[in-house]
């Protein structure tokens, strides 16, 4: 019997260890890829590019980096967040924003320079939201 308690308590603690290290992981693959989408399309929309994965701009223009942000936790999830991106694009209200990354069009500055492409923003969104760490 007292084999048994320090067994039972070691296979608990392992079950709430595995959940947590699991918490990071996305429990809805397909909304997560049509977020991604829907702000990559908003982005293309306003010209805007984003900034490289995982930062953002501080006071003085230096890379601070952000929390990890909700990951996908299988290949099937990295699937089906892609393909909810991709069903995204589909939608009616939506092919305007389908239209721009087709054709890649540049995205300008305010002051009319090139920023970037919406296929840029597209595959930036999409690959950094889907795929797998």
């Amino acid at each position: 019997m007292k084999i048994q308690w320090p067994f039972a308590a070691l296979l608990i603690a392992g079950l709430f260890t595995s959940a947590a290290a699991d918490a990071a992981c996305t429990r809805n693959p397909f909304q997560m890829g049509w977020d991604a989408a829907n702000q990559a399309c908003q982005d293309i929309a306003q010209g805007y590019t984003p900034m490289p994965w995982g930062h953002r701009r501080g006071m003085h223009g230096e890379f601070i980096p952000l929390p990890e942000p909700e990951r996908t936790c299988t290949w099937q999830d990295v699937v089906e967040c892609k393909n909810a991106a991709a069903q995204y694009l589909r939608r009616f209200q939506n092919h305007g924003c389908a239209r721009l990354i087709r054709r890649n069009a540049q995205l300008t500055s305010a002051l009319g320079r090139p920023i970037g492409s919406a296929q840029q923003v597209w595959r930036t969104y999409v690959n950094t939201t889907c795929n797998l760490p």
